[in-house]
């Protein structure tokens, strides 16, 4: 997530629900010009719990209020997410290691009406819809838009999503219906 892009849904009356790097979007506490003490709260989660800060993002006058919504990860996960870090072939922080302790998620999202743990499931639902979205680029060569006009690029996608909720349909029919797996 980038300052500018936060920015631009927020001035469109979206809001931002994502994972974030506290090293590309530095956090400060709400109403205050100091920085958010993140590792501290993180360090007092427990395994599996869920934590939710109020906080603010700054660029030049440009101020964002929102909140961190942040759940430690397994050791199991920990330790995978470690890899991948170490895997990047660059040098890391032992900061940027603790980090992956952790999911941190930014959204604008009001606390009052979503709870911390509502916001983690949100994000994770995301995960299923970016594997169905890459599974439809891929079969479907949804990705590859062969049009120009609004019309025609919207008919054209209608069509293959169509297809794809027939096939996805006929593929549950033949599951339920094949004799061999009964």
């Amino acid at each position: 997530m980038k300052f500018s892009g936060i920015k631009h849904v927020l001035e469109n009356n979206g809001d931002v629900l994502g994972r974030f790097s506290p090293n590309n979007l530095p956090l400060y506490q709400a109403d205050k010009e100091s920085p958010f003490p993140l590792l501290k709260k993180l360090r007092a989660l427990k395994y599996g719990e869920t934590g939710s800060w109020n906080v603010s993002l700054r660029k030049n006058c440009d101020i964002i209020n929102g909140r961190v919504c942040a759940i430690k990860r397994s050791p199991e996960g920990t330790a995978e997410e470690e890899a991948k870090s170490k895997d990047r072939k660059q040098q890391i922080s032992g900061i940027t290691i603790e980090l992956c302790g952790y999911i941190l998620i930014f959204t604008s999202l009001p606390d009052s009406e979503y709870s911390p743990e509502f916001i983690v499931k949100v994000y994770r639902l995301r995960w299923q819809i970016e594997i169905l979205f890459k599974r439809l680029k891929s079969l479907l060569e949804i990705g590859h838009l062969h049009k120009y006009d609004a019309l025609s690029i919207e008919t054209y996608l209608n069509g293959k999503i169509l297809i794809s909720l027939l096939i996805e349909k006929m593929i549950r029919l033949g599951d339920s219906f094949s004799p061999l797996l009964k």
